[in-house]
């Protein structure tokens, strides 16, 4: 009902068009659609396909789109439809605005993207859609610095680790502390992460912003193993046994070295 909306006649049909999308009315918003800027925005700078999409209303985010709403829209934070479907894990949500083509690498104001708080969240069914759509892996948040990849080993969630690195994210890159992922995976104590990131290429003689490699910011064990306290034989030979190792991916020339930095799964 518009009688309990205050403002001009614009702005009541405009709240009107708003709360239709969000409680699902898609014939009140066929309606309104014609008569008010289909991206007329709220408080926060949500539209009516915003409002849509976080409902999951499929049949009038096809209608607001067919009618020209635009999908990549940013409300006052910064945060896309895309973005939203994709940190809630709305997968169909998420199908349907890549089909229609919504920019996949927008990034709100912390300089989040749709795949770096996904992997975050550990969806690693949205994550492999974002993948396959193109999604730049390496992008870096504002306050950290931390990619996509760093995000997945922060919050310890394997699956999406394997398809990043699979998919070809940097494994080098480093955060305003001059961490990489293999960094951060080791002091954690997240030894899976660190045997697949080694297995996988990191570089094992990366320095942070103190000039300190991987063995030297990690744990206690990895410092010890790197003091030679510890029998690197027996470390290389449980290493090289553990599931979490691809001997195929080891060359050669490094192979003993890399006992050193890791620990037994």
């Amino acid at each position: 009902m518009m009688e309990d909306i205050d403002g001009t006649p614009e702005h009541r049909l405009e709240v009107s068009f708003l709360r239709a999308a969000r409680s699902g009315d898609i014939e009140r918003v066929r309606s309104l659609s014609s008569k008010t800027a289909i991206d007329c925005t709220d408080l926060w700078g949500n539209t009516a396909l915003m409002s849509a999409c976080h409902m999951q209303h499929r049949e009038i985010v096809t209608l607001l789109l067919e009618r020209k709403a635009d999908i990549d829209k940013q409300d006052a934070r910064g945060i896309t439809c895309l973005m939203e479907a994709s940190w809630n894990r709305h997968t169909r949500m998420v199908e349907l605005l890549l089909s229609r083509r919504a920019k996949i690498n927008l990034t709100d104001k912390r300089i989040y993207s749709a795949l770096m708080q996904t992997a975050e969240e550990g969806h690693s069914d949205v994550v492999k859609l974002l993948i396959q759509s193109k999604a730049e892996l390496d992008t870096q948040d504002k306050k950290k610095g931390y990619t996509s990849l760093m995000w997945a080993i922060a919050q310890g969630h394997s699956n999406v680790i394997h398809m990043l690195v699979g998919a070809g994210a940097d494994l080098n890159v480093q955060d305003r502390w001059g961490f990489t992922a293999l960094m951060q995976a080791a002091r954690r104590r997240y030894s899976s992460a660190v045997q697949y990131l080694v297995g996988a290429g990191a570089d094992l003689d990366m320095r942070d912003k103190k000039g300190r490699r991987v063995y030297e910011v990690g744990t206690h064990e990895l410092k010890a193993i790197s003091k030679g306290k510890k029998d690197l034989n027996a470390r290389y030979a449980s290493i090289m046994f553990s599931r979490s190792c691809n001997a195929r991916i080891l060359g050669q020339k490094i192979i003993y070295h890399i006992a050193q930095y890791l620990v037994v799964v």
